[in-house]
């Protein structure tokens, strides 16, 4: 049996940097740099995780072009599992980040490939992963998922949180083992249940929350334990695309290897540590090994 199977997104992260943000119908402003690299939260996941010595597979959408035979061509050299993603007309799915380097700050737009959610897996196929990562932007998509599926779930809400209805929210946390969600998140969940965010976990029977904090760090709530963790040396140049995604495949390749919830914690921060050092969430991820030997280190210090 696999590890994991990440269900959502690929995309092509277009990362522009500029002086100074333009003004609406002002004049032009010209960019520092343009970057393109390989993205979209599922797929970001599932290659770091890889990276990190995890089994992974792709349940999501490309557009018909070049930049989606380019990006199933890497993934496949990756040894990741693109049996089941598919290929829709139209173009492939866009990230366009602009960041302001000096004030540290960006803008983001993004152009969705798939205009409808993703359906009937197969079910043999998702049922050889232990785990899934639960990303779509569609709540429809997880729903028929949760009816075919046995394993584990990690259920990540920052892309069906704008659109998901008070009911299939329910549905989703009480069959989630494991939940990330960023302050923004848990703000609009728990106006959207009326319920504290004790609540949310214990009626659900979460087993694992993880509120990240983005620059701040993250808190992670199991068996009425709460472990606050740091980010890694701070945080250099601006949040870019990726850098989440570097904490939660950190924190779930830690936990399919049986480090506790607080280590895993620790763990997703250095990955995500090494991430931001450069543009682009599938660029700069370390080994397994120097993840260790980070860890070793900051363990040393009380992880400061």
């Amino acid at each position: 049996m696999r590890d994991l199977c990440t269900i959502g997104h690929l995309a092509i992260d277009v990362v522009i940097t500029v002086p100074k943000f333009a003004k609406p119908d002002g004049l032009t402003v010209y960019a520092n740099s343009l970057v393109r690299e390989y993205g979209g939260l599922a797929a970001n996941i599932a290659v770091i995780s890889n990276k990190l010595g995890t089994s992974a597979g792709i349940f999501g959408c490309l557009g018909n072009d070049l930049y989606a035979k380019l990006y199933i061509r890497y993934l496949n050299s990756q040894n990741i599992d693109t049996s089941h993603i598919q290929v829709v007309d139209g173009n492939t799915a866009k990230c366009i980040v602009i960041a302001n380097e000096k004030i540290r700050q960006r803008e983001m737009f993004f152009y969705e490939s798939c205009p409808a959610p993703l359906t009937n897996v197969d079910k043999k196929w998702i049922n050889s992963f232990k785990t899934i990562y639960l990303c779509p932007r569609f709540p429809y998509t997880i729903l028929d998922i949760l009816e075919r599926y046995n394993g584990e779930i990690v259920y990540d809400p920052s892309t069906t949180i704008r659109s998901i209805t008070a009911k299939n929210l329910k549905k989703i946390l009480s069959k989630t083992d494991i939940l990330f969600a960023r302050d923004m998140e848990l703000k609009v969940m728990k106006k959207l249940l009326r319920m504290n965010k004790q609540e949310i976990v214990d009626s659900h029977k979460i087993k694992i929350f993880i509120n990240t904090h983005g620059t701040k760090g993250a808190t992670v709530y199991h068996d009425n334990e709460k472990h606050f963790v740091p980010p890694v040396g701070g945080i250099r140049g601006i949040h870019v695309c990726g850098v989440g995604e570097g904490f939660r495949s950190g924190f779930v390749t830690a936990h399919q290897k049986g480090y506790c919830p607080e280590d895993c914690a620790k763990i997703g921060a250095i990955v995500s540590s090494f991430v931001l050092k450069e543009i682009g969430g599938q660029t700069n991820v370390p080994t397994w090994s120097q993840v260790m030997e980070k860890l070793e280190h900051l363990n040393k210090s009380n992880f400061i």
